[in-house]
């Protein structure tokens, strides 16, 4: 049985230097056993880097409609993102 593995991406730095990790592990284990989740910071940005890399996410935690235009503190966004992660399935 192939591990699995949950990427989590949430700035367009990130997914850069992500997106071959994700390749990599996708190809050696499986795309079905490759999560990823996007925390939804800086979203224009960040789709549009996931777009050149081919990174569809399997779950968008949309982080930043809940701090409605202010800047949340790191341990906000930390902390809110482990929440929208608690749903999430591995089968």
């Amino acid at each position: 049985m192939q591990p699995q593995v949950l990427v989590i991406i949430g700035t367009r730095p990130e997914a850069v230097k992500l997106a071959p990790v994700i390749a990599a592990l996708a190809e050696r284990s499986g795309s079905e056993n490759v999560r990823v989740v996007v925390t939804g910071q800086h979203r224009e940005m960040l789709d549009s880097v996931l777009k050149v890399f081919g990174i569809e996410p399997h779950v968008d935690l949309d982080l930043m409609k809940r701090w409605a235009g202010r800047v949340p503190s790191l341990a906000e966004v930390t902390s809110d993102a482990l929440v929208g992660l608690n749903p999430i399935p591995f089968t």
